[in-house]
């Protein structure tokens, strides 16, 4: 019954009942019964001693059980409490031993408890089984949630003559669930909440999908555009990443180079030359790095045959929508265009020298030149004609032939004779110019012989009708040479690239060199007369031409700028044009000049420029250009989508300000390292026009002029909001991997682990995570177990998703086998659903076992003490059907 028990009150208490039968059966003479009777006592003795030991073990466990375990009579008076139950309370027996269990001190705190527990016995007392929670006091006065469960003992009769108590603390437990419901709870409303988050950045996500694969289409289209375009020029041009590498090239290039595309891309100079011949190559491109702006530079080299070439090599740096700088390089091979400009300078100086001799003719010209009025007489004469005659100007002016005594009609063809008036008429071209005579000579004043270039024009009035002559008289004596010059110069201007053209004061075309006539599509044997500047210029560009260039030219003498020109088939070509007037000394307009270079090629690279700037505004990152004060100059659609301000809005705005910036690091730091590096990255804390606190990993890169000073800083941020948030729940996720009690663990599918959370490590007798490495996932098993993971539960695992049983893990440090409850479950890409890894949620079940184990044990114990009594014990169905009978019954 649990009571405790003396063998030798025991067997004293059995002698008083004896001995009187044996002083019976020796008076009765029946020694052989008393022999039997003795032999019955004896064996008795033995059942008892082995009874009470029974007994005594029963106690240690009764004892030693972790369990509260308590017996009471049926009117509620504890009898008997286990250890347990008296360290509960730290009370001693003599306090709670012989009291209504109600009114013991686990009850006290709450009047309420005890008149629950006190109905309860009651309840029990009738036979019933009671178990619920209480809270008792327990040491310290601390309260102490209890599952308590009631038992009623019943006698052979059916009555309930003891009760049995067994409780067990659940405080932690109860605590544990209390924890977890609200989890539960908390997790159901961030799930609620991240559901929807999802849902709009799903939303979002699919929004930006469309729209990169919109940019992705339009930038592929741009690509090949721009490689088409690359291609087509027939300059050499290569682009290079900062370690010197291809990454972009045309044909001509390759070409040039002497290997093709797929041999070239990703690789450098130092991959096909010598070493000391790469490093000067690559060191040249490492200064324009450093310079970050354009260098043009003159190059000199000597071809195999023993010939010098010259080459202009343009390299300028870029930076890359990643943040990446390249160096874009441009070779042309200027040799013929070094020679003409050595050429063209030699022409430039002799017609510098001949516009010299033009001015010198304007303001004191020694040719004769003359003007005949209707009436024959002199109404203009300049100093050399008067100088030819001995003469002074005032001397001739008003004046006829005859009356000066001069032979002019015999030198210069007097037009005013009747009979050659005819023809002259018949000898004027349809430009009014006579045919000039060549070689009249004459005697003038200085009593030598001279030879002229005379040519004469008819001068009319808005009628058309003659009202004088005008004539020119040079002595070409010692011109002969010059004239040789000026032809040369003609053919030089002929040979140019450039585009050289010339008009008279109606702008109609009276030359032009050999370039724009096969760019503009004019022929040789045609009129150049008919040919006026509008019939040149392209309609774009007639109002920019005739309303603002000639009359900036008749003010300022010179205009340049960029016109479209258009051949005689209308055909466009952009030209960079200078248009110049040439005066008189008089202030009048004689005639137009104009020099033009095709810049169609500039200007597609203008294009792809803009068009790479329109990429750049599609960037889904921020892009900024700000002055060295903050003020913004440039916002792209991305800084629009990710802070709210349009680009009006943000344009003059100061960045620091308008995000109201929070800095990870000293603003001064970061000012230092921009200006040493001329680079600086990190994470800034900004404000958007929502009022909302974003965070931004930013990249500033430091733009500095041709002096190298400081002039501008690009500005490119990425909003890592929900990435920085995704971090904070990943580690607040590991933090309750990390705290959890099981041992929770990852591997490939090769086995190899990869993480491993503190309980586990300890679960395996390790270390630390590096030792877990070392091992493969078949090292924590025994090898037998092992071969049943490999062929059984891995198998079933990756078919079914996952496996869970009861299985054995090994103790790296003890080598014994831990049993466990383990659960294995496959890693899935979430997009493709394929099994990626392994992971693990196992449970050391040691504890659990040995429970089970104490408790098959005690059940032995009593199955022993069931079978050894001496009472007929059974166990009936209601109906009284025999479930369970004892030996002795047996």
């Amino acid at each position: 019954l649990g009571l405790p028990h003396s063998p030798v009150v025991q067997t004293i208490s059995d002698w008083i009942t004896v001995i009187p039968a044996i002083a019976f059966l020796s008076l009765s003479k029946r020694y052989q019964f008393l022999v039997g009777s003795t032999q019955i006592l004896k064996s008795k003795k033995a059942t008892e001693q082995a009874l009470s030991q029974t007994t005594q073990r029963f106690q240690a466990i009764f004892d030693q059980a972790f369990q509260i375990i308590g017996l009471l009579e049926p009117d509620g008076t504890l009898i008997e409490a286990n250890r347990t139950a008296l360290e509960l309370g730290n009370f001693p027996e003599s306090q709670v031993l012989g009291q209504k269990f109600w009114h013991t001190p686990w009850w006290a705190a709450s009047p309420t408890n005890q008149q629950r527990i006190k109905t309860n016995i009651q309840q029990v007392s009738t036979g019933q089984f009671v178990r619920e929670e209480y809270e008792i006091t327990g040491f310290n006065n601390q309260l102490i949630v209890m599952d308590l469960s009631l038992k009623p003992l019943l006698d052979e009769t059916g009555q309930v003559y003891q009760i049995l108590v067994e409780g067990r603390e659940i405080t932690k437990r109860k605590q544990t669930e209390a924890a977890f419901q609200q989890l539960t709870a908390e997790l159901e409303q961030r799930v609620q909440e991240r559901t929807e988050q999802i849902s709009q950045t799903n939303a979002q996500l699919q929004q930006e999908i469309r729209d990169r694969t919109a940019v992705q289409k339009q930038l592929k289209a741009s690509e090949q555009f721009l490689n088409n375009i690359l291609n087509t020029i027939p300059d050499p041009i290569y682009v290079k990443d900062e370690q010197h590498r291809w990454v972009t090239l045309n044909d001509a290039f390759c070409q040039y180079i002497g290997y093709n595309r797929e041999e070239l891309i990703g690789k450098a100079y130092r991959d096909f030359l010598p070493k000391e011949e790469a490093d000067i190559y690559e060191e040249k491109n490492q200064l324009v790095f450093l310079a970050n702006t354009s260098i043009e530079t003159q190059e000199t080299i000597t071809s195999p045959a023993g010939n010098t070439q010259f080459l202009s090599v343009k390299k300028s740096t870029f930076v890359d929508a990643s943040g990446s700088k390249v160096l874009v390089c441009a070779i042309r091979e200027i040799t013929k265009r070094v020679e003409m400009e050595e050429q063209m300078r030699q022409t430039l100086a002799k017609v510098e020298n001949s516009q010299r001799l033009l001015r010198t003719v304007i303001d004191a010209t020694p040719d004769c030149i003359f003007v005949k009025n209707q009436d024959r007489r002199y109404a203009l004469v300049n100093a050399g004609f008067a100088a030819a005659f001995g003469k002074t100007p005032a001397e001739i002016i008003g004046k006829d032939d005859l009356e000066l005594g001069i032979s002019a009609d015999r030198i210069f063809s007097n037009t005013h004779a009747e009979t050659d008036s005819q023809n002259q008429i018949q000898n004027f071209r349809a430009d009014n110019k006579t045919a000039p005579a060549f070689n009249d000579s004459a005697t003038l004043a200085d009593g030598k012989i001279h030879v002229f270039d005379t040519q004469k024009l008819l001068l009319k009035d808005a009628g058309g009708n003659t009202i004088g002559m005008l004539g020119f008289a040079r002595d070409i004596t010692e011109s002969r040479e010059s004239q040789q010059q000026l032809l040369r110069l003609k053919a030089i201007l002929e040979a140019t690239t450039d585009w050289v053209g010339m008009t008279d004061s109606q702008q109609h075309t009276i030359y032009l060199n050999r370039a724009a006539r096969e760019m503009l599509k004019v022929g040789e044997d045609a009129n150049l007369a008919e040919v006026s500047i509008s019939d040149l210029t392209s309609p774009k560009s007639v109002d920019t031409v005739i309303n603002v260039a000639i009359p900036a030219a008749y003010r300022d003498g010179v205009w340049s700028g960029e016109t479209i020109w258009q051949t005689l088939e209308g055909e466009e070509i952009p030209v960079s044009q200078v248009i110049i007037v040439h005066k008189s000394d008089s202030g009048e307009v004689e005639f137009m000049s104009t020099i033009a270079r095709n810049i169609t090629n500039r200007k597609r690279a203008e294009q792809a420029l803009q068009q790479n700037l329109q990429m750049l505004d599609l960037a889904s990152d921020a892009l900024i250009i700000r002055e060295l004060d903050g003020t913004i100059d440039y916002w792209n659609q991305g800084a629009e989508k990710i802070y709210g301000w349009k680009k009006q809005e943000a344009l003059g705005q100061v960045t620091h300000t308008l995000f109201d910036t929070r800095f990870t690091q000293p603003l001064a730091s970061i000012l230092e390292q921009l200006e040493q590096q001329n680079y600086w990255e990190g994470e800034l804390i900004h404000t958007t026009n929502y009022y909302t606190k974003i965070t931004v990993f930013s990249r500033w890169t430091l733009q500095r002029d041709e002096q190298g000073k400081p002039k501008a800083i690009l500005e490119i941020n990425n909003d890592i909001t929900e990435r920085k948030l995704a971090e904070i729940e990943n580690k607040r996720l590991i933090s309750l991997v990390e705290s959890s009690s099981d041992f929770i663990g990852i591997a490939t599918m090769e086995g190899e682990p990869t993480y491993i959370n503190a309980a586990g490590i300890k679960l395996a007798g390790l270390q630390n995570i590096a030792e877990v490495k070392s091992k493969n996932m078949y090292d924590f098993f025994t090898p037998e177990n092992a071969k049943i993971v490999k062929e059984e539960i891995l198998p079933a695992t990756v078919r079914d998703g996952f496996w869970q049983g009861e299985f054995q893990f090994r103790n790296f440090q003890t080598g014994e086998n831990i049993p466990v409850d383990f659960t294995l479950f496959t890693v899935k890409n979430p997009e493709t659903g394929e099994a990626v890894g392994l992971a693990t949620v196992t449970r050391d079940i040691s504890d659990r076992q040995r429970a089970q184990e104490m408790l098959r044990d005690r059940e032995r114990l009593f199955r022993a003490i069931f079978d050894q009594s001496f009472q007929l014990v059974g166990l009936l169905e209601p109906d009284g059907t025999v479930l369970e009978a004892n030996q002795t019954a047996m």
